[in-house]
């Protein structure tokens, strides 16, 4: 791992023709394309679009449901294809057609969510790109997070249901489950009982926070297919990323950069290091890969 910031520079870090192939570029969005506050700087939208001027494709592949994504990246058409719900869905936004899809059947969701429904924690449930609830859930969420900068991502994506088993068992399939533990130690229990049912991607992305999807539901394996579909082999992606689901797509990708406010393990995995989050890390690494293809 070299830290982008620090010890030395990319030019002495990397060959004379690595960074100027780079033709796919994987970003996530919170703690990653966002501020802490939820914003999409002038600088990193800029990146963004003179990355795609320039031909290489930008993709956001995220946690949120489709119906999450950020207005400021809605308002993006350099953004063509979206990966949502930790892989589960690929979005071509253009046409609006879905390229790939892994969901939970509805019968291994209710199993997956018996134990949080005794246990009476906090749950959504993914569908369609949107994130449902029950009235309860939803009042819980809204005294959990009202007043910081999530909350416009809750009202967002999130919708109300007075029988979230009916909705459930609907043959559409689950996207995602994401669950609030009351503790660590719950969640990882939660994790450990959800892996003896079957044969799931889970990702733990705070500290009280799991989440569920099918076993193909992964960042990573999104994004080597949207890659193949594009004709771009995998040398030639780049991902950035800052949280443990994003370890699937960094690992995919010919090129790892972590975000300076990334966790440990990511920063640990990585190719490279980049600035935080609140620093325009992403825009860096972006000026970057265009100022070694201009040298070029």
């Amino acid at each position: 791992m070299v830290n982008l910031t620090g010890m030395r520079t990319l030019n002495e870090m990397n060959s004379d023709t690595a960074f100027p192939l780079i033709r796919l570029l994987a970003l996530d969005i919170d703690g990653t394309m966002l501020t802490n506050d939820k914003r999409l700087t002038d600088r990193c939208r800029e990146a963004i679009r003179a990355a795609a001027a320039a031909g290489i494709e930008p993709v956001v592949i995220t946690g949120r449901p489709y119906s999450g994504l950020p207005e400021a990246v809605e308002a993006m058409p350099e953004i063509r294809y979206a990966v949502t719900s930790n892989g589960a869905v690929t979005m071509d936004r253009a046409t609006g057609s879905i390229q790939r899809s892994h969901l939970i059947p509805p019968q291994e969701a209710l199993a997956l969510l018996k134990q949080p429904v005794e246990s009476g924690l906090l749950f959504n449930v993914f569908i369609d790109g949107v994130g449902y609830c029950s009235p309860a859930q939803y009042a819980q969420m809204r005294r959990i997070y009202e007043g910081r900068p999530i909350y416009a991502y809750v009202q967002k994506s999130r919708r109300v249901s007075e029988d979230l088993q009916g909705l459930i068992a609907a043959p559409a399939g689950v996207e995602n489950i994401w669950i609030k533990a009351g503790s660590r130690q719950e969640r990882d229990a939660l994790g450990q009982q959800a892996a003896a049912l079957g044969s799931y991607h889970i990702v733990m992305t705070d500290e009280t926070d799991v989440e569920i999807g099918a076993l193909h539901a992964d960042k990573g394996e999104a994004l080597l297919a949207l890659a193949e579909t594009l004709g771009i082999p995998r040398e030639a992606s780049m991902a950035i990323g800052d949280n443990d689901n994003d370890l699937g797509m960094l690992r995919a990708a010919g090129y790892a950069v972590a975000m300076g406010n990334a966790l440990d393990m990511v920063k640990d995995m990585a190719d490279f290091v980049t600035d935080s989050n609140e620093a325009d890390g992403v825009a860096k690494v972006i000026e970057r890969l265009l100022s070694d293809r201009d040298r070029k």
